[in-house]
C-alpha cells in the first residue's frame, strides 16, 4: 500500500517594510545653544529623545548648555549646515565646486564633464569667507563709526589672496599663534608688505574665519610665517605701508584689529575715522 505524498505548502513571501518618506519622520527639534566656554551660538540638534548635538558636529549638547544666555555670535558652520539642508540640491553644487577647485589647485585633472572656473569668479573658499566676514559686520563697537568692525574694514578695503607656499629660500620654523609679531618681523627682515585681515583655516573652532596677519613676497604671493603650508584656504586682508604699521602705539603688534592683548581692543581710531590715504600699500 502506498502512501499519499505529502505536499509542504509553499513558503509565505517575506514581509518587507515600507521605508519611511520624508513626511513620515517625525519634525526634527532644533534649538539655539552655548556650550560651556564656548564663544558662539550653535544650533542644537535632538538626534533622540534627550540626545542633543550641534549642526556643525563639533561636540555633543549637554541639557545645561539650554540655560546659557547667548551671546549673539553665530556659529558659521552650523549656518552652513542649515543652509545645506534648506537646499540639498545647492549644497550637492557648492560640494562639487569644492572638488573641482581642489583639483584645480593641486594640478589633477579636472572631474568627469566639469568645466574649470573662469578667471575672476570667486571660488568656494572666497564666498565662504566672504559670509563670515557679512556676519561679523553686524557685531558693531559703534554704529557711527566709519567701519563698525573690523571686517567691515576688511570687506572694504582688503585685497583676495591665494594661498602659496613659503618661499623655499627662506629657512624659518612657522609660529602659530603669532602671526602678527611673525608678520612684522618677516617685513622689516625680508622687505615685505604686511597684510592684516582674515584667513580661512577649516579644522578652527567655533568657525573657520580667523583674523590673521602675513605678508606679501615682492611678486605679490603670500608669504604666511606661522600657518604651515596647506592650512589656509583663503586670505582677505589690507596690504599697509610701513610707515604706518611702524607708527602703531608701543605694546601692540596688531595695527589694525585686536592683536596678541585682548585688553587693547582694535584700533578705535582708525574704526571711528576711516583709514589715512597714506596707510593702504599699493600692489608689489
Amino acid at each position: 500500500m502506498t502512501r499519499p505524498s505529502r505536499q509542504r505548502p509553499a513558503p509565505e513571501p517575506p514581509v518587507t517594510a515600507a521605508r519611511p518618506t520624508a513626511a513620515d519622520r517625525p519634525e526634527t527639534t532644533m534649538r539655539p545653544v552655548r556650550v560651556h566656554g564656548g564663544r558662539a551660538d550653535h544650533t542644537a540638534r535632538e538626534e533622540r529623545p534627550g540626545r542633543w548635538r550641534m549642526l556643525c558636529g563639533a561636540l555633543p549638547v549637554h541639557p545645561d548648555d539650554f540655560t546659557r544666555t547667548l551671546c549673539g555670535i553665530p556659529c558659521t558652520g552650523c549656518a552652513r549646515a542649515l543652509a545645506d539642508t534648506a537646499d540639498p540640491a545647492g549644497a550637492a553644487l557648492r560640494s562639487h565646486s569644492s572638488a573641482v577647485q581642489r583639483r584645480e589647485d593641486t594640478g589633477q585633472p579636472p572631474l568627469p564633464r566639469s568645466e574649470p572656473r573662469p578667471p575672476g569668479v570667486p571660488g568656494p573658499a572666497q564666498r565662504e569667507l566672504t559670509d563670515s566676514l557679512q556676519l561679523y559686520r553686524r557685531l558693531a563697537l559703534d554704529p557711527s563709526w566709519r567701519h563698525p568692525t573690523f571686517a567691515d574694514l576688511v570687506l572694504e578695503h582688503g585685497r583676495w589672496y591665494p594661498p602659496a607656499p613659503w618661499p623655499a629660500e627662506q629657512g624659518w620654523t612657522h609660529t602659530p599663534g603669532r602671526c602678527f609679531e611673525a608678520a612684522h618681523t618677516w617685513a622689516d627682515r625680508a622687505g615685505w608688505t604686511y597684510v592684516e585681515g582674515y584667513a580661512l583655516v577649516h579644522g578652527t573652532w567655533p568657525v573657520a574665519a580667523i583674523e590673521h596677519a602675513w605678508c606679501l613676497t615682492g611678486t605679490g604671493a603670500v608669504a604666511d610665517p606661522a600657518l604651515p603650508d596647506g592650512f589656509a584656504t583663503a586670505y582677505c586682508g589690507v596690504p599697509l605701508t610701513d610707515a604706518f604699521r611702524r607708527a602703531r602705539p608701543d605694546g601692540r603688534d596688531a595695527v589694525l584689529t585686536v592683536g596678541s592683548n585682548l585688553t587693547l581692543g582694535p584700533n578705535t581710531a582708525v574704526l571711528r575715522t576711516g583709514l589715512p590715504p597714506h596707510a593702504l600699500a599699493g600692489p608689489p
